[in-house]
């Protein structure tokens, strides 16, 4: 039977969903320690927010770093809802971050993700008549015009993230080992596909604002619980190890922060005792629908 569910996100956020249920009684018992260490050690919000549409530039700087760790590699997704001429279009534009991103030009490469984020968006959640690229249309869908849309200040958040990553991210992964925008084999059952795998370490990129603190009003790096169960789900629905996962980590981009786990340790850790990660994927396997 297949899984109910269209993505993993999705299931995680219904409490009433198998693998919800699963997380919420397996891995609860060290997740308030987990999140509270986290917080302990965040730093300061380096990059504030502004009027740039933040679901837009979440994804653009997610595929400006995956440029920057792998400048050859086109993000498809970008172009799958569009017609034949308009995946030309987009296919040059990723030629145009392919560029930037190897010349170091941080404005361009902002730009040129930007509009793949856009385009994305079409693939996600369909056309919307208030949407750049709606306005645009056919007869103006052109390289020069997708690089015209990302508003200054969805550039300017994106270039210091970027400027950022150059120290925090990029010196700290493996570059000769990338695979990007990884789908596992649990993913024919509910759909899922991470940001990267490095080496051994699978990694989830973050461009939220954090939490307030209600005592002195700063920002800090707050862990969800959706963003561990999000990682240990990629994690988990690699049933046959393809990907050699080891390490699991999320990069809070406005924060330059780089936060790593052993996954095996962190799933005994929020289990509160030890557990056995080949069995934790046949169980995940089985509560997918697959046998």
């Amino acid at each position: 039977m297949s899984y109910r569910y269209s993505s993993l996100t999705r299931a995680l956020a219904d409490r009433r969903s198998p693998l919800r249920e699963w997380f919420d009684a397996e891995l609860a018992v060290g997740l308030r320690q987990v999140q509270s260490e986290h917080l302990r050690d965040s730093g300061p919000l380096l990059v504030p927010a502004g009027s740039a549409n933040p679901g837009t530039l979440g994804a653009g700087v997610d595929f400006a770093l995956r440029y920057l760790v792998e400048p050859d590699d086109f993000p498809v997704i970008a172009a799958i809802a569009f017609s034949t001429a308009a995946r030309m279009v987009i296919r040059e534009v990723g030629l145009v971050a392919t560029d930037a991103a190897l010349s170091g030009d941080r404005p361009l490469l902002a730009r040129a993700c930007w509009a793949l984020a856009l385009c994305t968006e079409v693939y996600r959640a369909g056309p919307r008549p208030d949407s750049a690229l709606t306005r645009l249309g056919m007869s103006g869908f052109s390289v020069d015009a997708l690089l015209s849309l990302a508003p200054a200040d969805g550039v300017r958040q994106s270039v210091e993230m970027l400027e950022l990553a150059s120290a925090a991210l990029l010196p700290k992964v493996d570059h000769d080992q990338v695979v990007l925008g990884p789908e596992f084999e649990g993913s024919q059952f509910c759909a899922a596909d991470a940001d990267l795998i490095c080496g051994d370490l699978l990694l989830d990129i973050k461009t939220r604002l954090g939490d307030v603190d209600r005592r002195t009003g700063d920002r800090r790096d707050k862990l969800p619980a959706s963003d561990l169960h999000q990682l240990i789900g990629y994690a988990l629905f690699d049933r046959s190890d393809h990907f050699g996962i080891r390490r699991v980590g999320i990069y809070s981009a406005r924060y330059a922060r780089l936060s790593t786990w052993d996954l095996e340790d962190l799933l005994t850790r929020l289990a509160g005792h030890p557990v056995d990660l080949t069995e934790a994927r046949r169980h995940m396997w089985s509560l997918l629908g697959g046998w």
